[in-house]
């Protein structure tokens, strides 16, 4: 589920959860009774933290894949300057012994 559906549900959810609260004693004869309310906002309140803590963990997520990938861009430079210091230094034959395997 997106992260509007569940902030939906769980505003849809809280607003039930009072509506039960204020009309407890009508809904007892159903076999709604306090303990029931209380599970309800209980397990309302733990859904929010729980959507609270994996939108925090999705922002870790992309600052590490932004880490992640900066790191790549500098790793590829480096390697293209070993690659172009090799290529200068040695002859076609003697690159692939570096691991170079472009015999333009």
């Amino acid at each position: 589920m997106g992260n509007q559906v569940i902030d939906e549900a769980l505003r849809a959810i809280e607003m039930v959860g009072c509506d039960l609260q204020v009309k407890l004693e009508t809904l007892m004869v159903s076999g709604i009774d306090d303990e029931y309310v209380s599970d309800i906002n209980r397990t309302n309140a733990s859904l929010k933290t729980l959507a609270s803590e994996r939108k925090e963990l999705k922002r870790q997520l992309r600052e590490i894949s932004s880490q992640r990938n900066k790191a790549m861009r500098e790793l590829r430079r480096l390697v293209r300057k070993a690659q172009k210091v090799i290529k200068k230094q040695f002859p076609k034959e003697q690159w692939k012994e570096f691991g170079i395997l472009d015999v333009r």
